[in-house]
């Protein structure tokens, strides 16, 4: 086989249908112009068209638009779906809150669970009610929670879990609601101890407070909650008081003006 085989039998077929054009040009017109071999050329489809490129990266653009907005619009419908799905579930979930694992639901109550329409954001609490106790750290190891049992409004088991932070935070809450020792029904509950024999059998195990900083005198309280809430009451004066004592620009006594 010779070299100008070899390149015969390598070319590429446009250039063949190329060079057939130009030869079939050439002997249909003679002595055909380069003009006359190029409109050939353009008449066949073989010489680059710019229009007609742009047309086909137009069209392809368009269909590349169009699968997008086909895939689009099939995630949003998938995501709907698993939003509605997610809804049905955490209406379940709420209305099995709180049940002991052998109760039992009829179907029509967890149709109306699974119905998102109807779990909307304010439905009403999951209502636990204490069991009247509260399981302390034991002090064996760092960081021990406090677990106060109690039991949902279906008779499941239930338990508040606190932290040290979280026990002092809630037990200050709550007894600053306590009514204080002159509300207290107790007889002789918030007298000042200047008034009231310690020796009395009557007052042993009450409390004595006395908030360093208050007007008032030490006073007996009857258990630890009175105490406490004399307590709370009397942090209360103290921030009262200074917050009074604030400097401001209205108050020319304070800022000496």
């Amino acid at each position: 086989m010779t070299a100008s085989s070899q390149s015969t039998d390598t070319t590429t077929t446009p250039v063949r249908a190329a060079a057939g054009i130009i030869a079939e040009t050439m002997r249909r017109e003679g002595g055909a112009t380069a003009l006359d071999i190029a409109m050939a050329e353009y008449n066949a489809g073989i010489l680059f068209n710019p229009d007609q490129a742009d047309g086909i990266a137009q069209a392809a653009r368009e269909q590349s638009a169009a699968e997008l907005r086909a895939e689009l619009d099939e995630l949003r419908e998938e995501n709907a779906s698993l939003l509605h799905m997610k809804a049905q579930l955490d209406g379940i979930r709420r209305a099995l809150a709180g049940r002991p694992d052998t109760d039992l639901m009829l179907v029509s109550e967890i149709l109306a669970a699974a119905d998102p329409r109807q779990n909307v954001a304010t439905s009403a609490p999951l209502a636990v009610y204490w069991d009247g106790v509260v399981m302390g750290p034991s002090g064996d190891t760092d960081g021990e929670n406090t677990l106060v049992p109690g039991t949902t409004a279906h008779g499941g088991p239930a338990a508040l879990v606190l932290g040290d932070a979280q026990r002092l935070a809630l037990g200050g809450l709550l007894l600053a609601h306590l009514r204080t020792g002159k509300d207290c029904p107790t007889p002789g509950c918030g007298t000042p101890a200047d008034e009231l024999d310690a020796s009395d059998p009557h007052v042993w195990g009450w409390v004595l407070v006395d908030v360093a900083g208050t007007e008032g005198p030490a006073r007996w309280h009857c258990n630890p909650w009175c105490a406490s809430a004399a307590i709370t009451a009397g942090g209360a004066e103290l921030a009262a008081a200074d917050e009074d004592e604030t400097p401001t620009a209205t108050n020319p006594a304070v800022t000496g003006e």
